[in-house]
Parts: structure tokens; C-alpha cells; sequence
């Protein structure tokens, strides 16, 4: 055999080993963020984060990390070790969002290489917060034409909810409580659009001084098809 066949014999055992040491320098990532996070009425953020782990050829200044958010680019940054990554994201008026990563890096400037995980962008739910879980209306000015009050009401994981039903159902079916609950009228009309982070007001009048009662509101809202909320008509304390 010839020494330029040798040369080239050699030549290719080195190809081959440096494809075999690149094809076992992936990095790993692994998808830290939560499933689900409670709405948040204020700026809307949410932590986004994901943890790495790399071989010894792939430098920690090498690596990058990306999240696609609904499709749109968001860079993540790394902590001091090079191993997590997070940032924050923000939403507002949606009950999800869909969530993969991209990291790119390169294994000791021979090659650069990517990849996306999940393989399909994944859900990350947005829950309503709790309504209006109680509300007192004082009753303590006379009135010979009854006594009214609001109960607020806010949605924030939705452009537009819609209330389609409103009623007064007593606290328990005891004869007391059905009677208690017997004074108290809805006297908003539905079906009832609220917007965004807009506060809806569900007037209730009593012809009683001191009433008391659930007001039930029925919604399109995933999170809180059903709520109940409980009122009181009495005179202050």
C-alpha cells in the first residue's frame, strides 16, 4: 500500500471519529415552566424557563436558547453556570398560550447544530382568578322602596366573557334560608358582555332590611362555568 493511500486511510479514521464525536455532542433541554399559571390582572407576566445540560466539547458561551411563544421569538437568558435559562413573558386577556424551545450551539467551532423541543409547541393554561367570593350591602339608611347594591365581578382570561345567567339561590334549602332569600332580585339583564379586565356590575335590589342568599352567575368562561357568590342585606354593625 502506497503512503498516499495510508495518508488517506488515516484522513478518513479522523473524518470518522470527529463525526462520531459530534454526533454525541447534543445538548439536552428540558422544560421547566409550569403547566399552568393563575392569571395575573396586573402586567400579565409569566416566567418562562428551561434547564440545559451539555457535554465537555460544547461551550457554555456557545449555546443559545430561544422560546417560541405563540409562534413568536422570545430569548431566554442563562444563569452564571450556563445551565438555566428563563425570561419573562407577557399576556393578557388569553386563557393560553403555546410554548417550544430552540437552542443552537457549537461544538468546538467544527460545526453548528439545533434543535426544537417539545417536537410540538405545548399549552400552558392561564386560570381565572377567584371571583367575588362575598359581598355586604348596608341596609342601615331607611327605605320604604327597598334596598340595592352591585356585586363586581372581573374576567381576565378572555378578549369577552359572557354572563348568560343570573339567579338568587338560597345558602342552604332549610325553610330560614329559602325565606332569607326570597326578598332578593337580580335586576341586571342577561346575556351580560364584559370586557378584558373590565369590572362587571350585577345590581341586586331587596325588599327586605336584612336578606341573605347566593347570587349564581353562569359564564363561557372555561376556568368558572358556575360561580357563586355570597349576599348579605343587613344594617352596618
Amino acid at each position: 500500500m502506497g503512503l498516499q493511500a495510508v495518508r488517506f486511510i488515516g484522513l478518513g479514521a479522523v473524518l470518522g471519529l470527529a463525526g462520531a464525536v459530534v454526533g454525541g455532542c447534543d445538548v439536552r433541554i428540558q422544560d421547566d415552566t409550569p403547566a399552568q399559571y393563575r392569571a395575573d390582572n396586573g402586567l400579565g407576566m409569566y416566567q418562562v424557563k428551561a434547564s440545559i445540560s451539555r457535554p465537555a466539547l460544547v461551550a457554555p458561551d456557545s449555546v443559545f436558547v430561544t422560546a417560541f411563544i405563540d409562534d413568536k421569538p422570545l430569548r431566554l437568558e442563562p444563569d452564571a453556570s450556563g445551565t438555566q435559562w428563563q425570561a419573562l413573558y407577557s399576556v393578557r386577556c388569553h386563557s393560553r398560550f403555546a410554548l417550544q424551545y430552540h437552542a443552537v450551539w457549537s461544538v468546538q467551532s467544527i460545526t453548528t447544530r439545533n434543535t426544537f423541543f417539545p417536537a410540538h409547541p405545548r399549552s400552558v393554561r392561564l386560570i381565572e382568578p377567584p371571583l367575588t367570593a362575598e359581598v355586604k350591602i348596608d341596609t342601615s339608611a331607611r327605605s320604604h322602596k327597598g334596598w340595592s347594591g352591585v356585586v363586581h365581578y372581573q374576567f381576565i382570561t378572555a378578549p369577552t366573557t359572557k354572563i348568560s345567567a343570573l339567579r338568587i339561590e338560597p345558602l342552604s334549602e332549610s325553610p330560614a334560608d329559602r325565606q332569607a332569600a326570597e326578598p332578593i332580585k337580580v335586576t341586571t339583564t342577561t346575556p351580560l358582555y364584559v370586557p378584558c379586565a373590565m369590572p362587571a356590575e350585577i345590581t341586586l335590589s331587596s325588599s327586605a332590611q336584612r336578606a341573605r342568599g347566593f347570587l349564581v352567575i353562569e359564564t363561557d368562561d372555561p376556568s368558572v362555568p358556575r360561580w357563586r357568590t355570597r349576599v348579605e342585606f343587613a344594617p352596618a354593625a
